[in-house]
């Protein structure tokens, strides 16, 4: 919350949410109602970081605008950019 307040996120987005734990990445069983139904019902959801991408790339709620640095060989691989990259992808 506090990256994106510090980018200006909060001033042009009708909200920011938090996945409510502290948790890294989304775990979608632990959310937030309130936070549920705006990812069911969002038209664009904005998720910063390879633990939100590992945890949101294959889920249910589309579409996801992904902002994060590829950090390992994994992460990179699966989006096809090199380690280090700095990626900014929309998927769904």
């Amino acid at each position: 919350i506090e990256d994106a307040k510090l980018a200006g996120v909060d001033k042009i987005a009708d909200e920011v949410l938090t996945n409510g734990k502290g948790a890294i990445g989304v775990i979608e069983e632990e959310l937030p109602q309130i936070t549920l139904e705006r990812l069911e019902n969002a038209d664009i959801i904005i998720a910063k970081g390879m633990a939100n991408y590992e945890s949101l790339s294959e889920s249910r709620f589309k579409p996801i605008a992904f902002l994060l640095t590829a950090k390992c060989e994994p992460v990179a691989k699966d989006i096809g950019v090199k380690v280090g990259d700095m990626v900014a992808m929309l998927k769904g």
